[in-house]
């Protein structure tokens, strides 16, 4: 397990990665928590959290590949 705080201006985000042992594979499994801070980062956030999934998927999808061509 790994997990780490960022704390920023504009928010803090508390992610927590898992490597799960399946005999030949491993399982990724990763949880992210975005806490705003102000109203308006508030309201940004809610209308961007599609993007912000889609980009962390994106970025796991590129780990995934990285280490299965190793």
């Amino acid at each position: 397990r790994f997990a780490f705080e960022l704390d920023g201006d504009s928010h803090t985000n508390d992610v927590n990665i898992s490597l799960i042992n399946k005999g030949l594979t491993t399982e990724i499994v990763q949880s992210e928590t975005l806490k705003p801070k102000g109203i308006l980062y508030k309201a940004m956030f809610f209308w961007m959290q599609s993007m912000i999934r889609e980009r962390s998927q994106e970025s796991l999808d590129s780990l995934k590949k990285f280490i299965e061509e190793e």
